[in-house]
């Protein structure tokens, strides 16, 4: 399977690339083919890190206990995608994906 995508999440919204040049992404154990991402250009670039600076105030003036909400949030989200985040994980460093079962699943308050 080939995952095939054309824009970036940008300030809170899928955003189509402005060029059509791509990049492949091999997976390193096999070289085979695993993705086709866009390559991006400076204007992206500048316009995420705009977007993430202009968010920074907002993020910065919430509660901790309002952070600590999100992130707990977050972290089920990415639970629910373990697999297919464990796969992705597998194919970018060349590992058998049976071996990061758990890995990237594994939260802060797991620990607690």
């Amino acid at each position: 399977m080939t995952i095939v995508r054309d824009s970036f999440y940008i300030n809170g919204e899928w955003v189509k690339a402005s060029s059509k040049e791509t990049l492949e992404v091999t997976t390193s154990g096999t070289g085979e083919l695993y993705a086709t991402i866009p390559a991006g250009t400076v204007d992206e670039a500048n316009r995420a890190v705009e977007a993430a600076a202009a968010a920074f105030s907002g993020w910065a003036s919430t509660s901790p206990k309002e952070r600590g909400e999100f992130l707990l949030r977050i972290s089920e989200k990415l639970a629910e995608r373990s697999d297919e985040i464990a796969l992705t994980i597998a194919n970018e460093v060349g590992n058998a994906p049976h071996a990061l079962q758990g890995y990237s699943s594994g939260t802060a308050d797991d620990d607690l």
